[in-house]
């Protein structure tokens, strides 16, 4: 028996976002996750499509949203449900480059593939880039590949919930994909050059000028719609509790050894822990204080020593006092995955999954079937999990804002029947878990300060 489908009634912000895409060629959409960016797209395209204006979409998104959000929504809505899709992913992708269709999906690893075998402004007449924090490294393949074709597409849309995870520079090339450089310049070189001071001893590193971050803001406002969650919804208050622990005396040594050697000899092992680099040195302190270090290249099954189990035991009571409500546990390390699943055996791993597979878990979790479920810290994308549990674990927490907002969205967001999402994070007391939590903190404000006024100009300037 065929489920009716659902008339589509979007929200006031909604309509305002089409009303912009109809209004102008180029918009980026800053909407929280759970505000509905699929449907306002898909609603600003069949709008355009029926007057005549456009014809076929070409939507770059990653795996998860493109073949479960993206399809559920054109499915859902009675609106939508006429539009015929495919899929430029998988064995049959160069066969469904000849399909007729209105919507084209495309994962971004695909993009390169994309332009090399077609013009994809050929393909499709409009451009929408869902999730484009995947586009804002400027020297990516996948953007060197699309830059030549950008000014052909009638339209192009992006959107994102987090748009500047790394401060003002993630900005500049999803910029770039709506206006072809008008905004901000044509080269990240002189972009860099005009706003940014080179660290001398970092190449890799920025730091604003004084004038950067409103010059920067009023350049970009008219191109881009910043809406938060917590003004347009009603959302479930976010509890966030460190659970501190502390690590067995030798196993800290070990642990400073290497925060300031760069390698350490394991206790009781015959080998080297190296460490080579700054960043690998921080990674190898991170996964001591979660309790186990890989000892190859981490690709074998089990490729790695055990250490401690303090953060295992602070998980098993906690576990005991949230008791049988759903709990999501959030790694990042597949060690840590495996020690994991060693104490709660049979527990499901939502990441890595698509297809049918996906949906089942995603029921069921919705449904109040699975009360443990694993994610990794960097899986979130596209991921409806909202229905069901509303406390969250992180075993271990992950330097990347944008990964960590994502994980913690699935459950606080529209559709969330709890009046409070509990997230706890499990810290190893002198370790960089305390570091991580201080860079996320920082993030947080410098994202929620360029979001804030990039909203607050175009109200200005541009009215609602």
């Amino acid at each position: 028996m065929t489920t009716p489908r659902e008339s589509w009634t979007p929200h006031t912000y909604q309509i305002r976002g089409m009303s912009l895409m109809l209004q102008q060629a180029a918009l980026g959409l800053s909407l929280d996750p759970g505000m509905g960016k699929t449907s306002t797209w898909l609603g600003a395209f069949v709008a355009l499509k029926e007057a005549g204006y456009v014809d076929k979409m070409l939507v770059i998104c990653p795996i998860k949203p493109m073949y479960g959000t993206w399809p559920l929504q054109i499915d859902k809505y009675e609106d939508f449900a006429h539009l015929t899709w495919t899929f430029l992913h998988g064995p049959h992708k160069e066969y469904n480059l000849r399909v007729e269709a209105d919507i084209y999906l495309i994962n971004p690893e695909g993009v390169q593939w994309l332009c090399e075998t077609i013009d994809p402004s050929k393909l499709a007449d409009v451009l929408c880039v869902d999730e484009s924090t995947k586009f804002k490294n400027w020297s990516s393949k996948r953007l060197k590949a699309l830059k030549p074709f950008l000014p052909r597409f009638q339209r192009k849309w992006i959107g994102t919930g987090n748009i500047s995870p790394g401060g003002l520079v993630d900005l500049f090339a999803q910029t770039y994909i709506l206006d072809c450089g008008h905004a901000l310049g044509r080269g990240i070189t002189k972009f860099r050059e005009r706003w940014f001071d080179a660290d001398p001893w970092n190449k890799y590193a920025f730091t604003p000028k004084p004038e950067a971050f409103q010059e920067i803001t009023e350049a970009i406002a008219p191109l881009y719609l910043q809406l938060n969650a917590e003004d347009h919804l009603v959302l479930p208050e976010l509890q966030v509790t460190d659970v501190k622990v502390s690590l067995p005396p030798s196993v800290m040594r070990t642990y400073k050894e290497v925060e300031q050697e760069f390698f350490a000899e394991l206790p009781d092992l015959d080998m080297i822990l190296e460490a080579p680099t700054n960043a690998a040195a921080g990674v190898k302190c991170r996964q001591i204080a979660n309790g186990a270090v890989y000892t190859g290249d981490g690709r074998g099954i089990p490729d790695y020593v055990e250490l401690h189990d303090e953060k295992i035991s602070a998980l098993a009571e906690l576990l005991e006092e949230i008791g049988e409500h759903p709990t999501i546990i959030v790694y990042e390390f597949r060690h840590d995955k495996y020690r994991i699943a060693s104490q709660l055996p049979g527990i499901p791993d939502i990441t890595g999954q698509s297809g049918g597979s996906l949906t089942h878990i995603q029921d069921q979790w919705n449904a109040g079937k699975i009360p443990r479920l694993l994610m990794q810290s960097s899986s979130a994308h596209g991921l409806n999990i909202q229905e069901s549990g509303y406390h969250m674990i992180w075993f271990g927490l992950t330097w990347n804002w944008e990964d960590y907002k994502q994980v913690v969205d699935r459950l606080r967001r529209q559709g969330q029947r709890a009046t409070m999402v509990m997230v706890y994070r499990l810290l190893a007391e002198g370790t960089l878990d305390i570091e991580v939590a201080n860079r996320l903190y920082l993030k947080q404000q410098t994202e929620a300060r360029i979001k804030n006024e990039i909203g607050r100009l175009r109200e200005i300037n541009f009215g609602r």
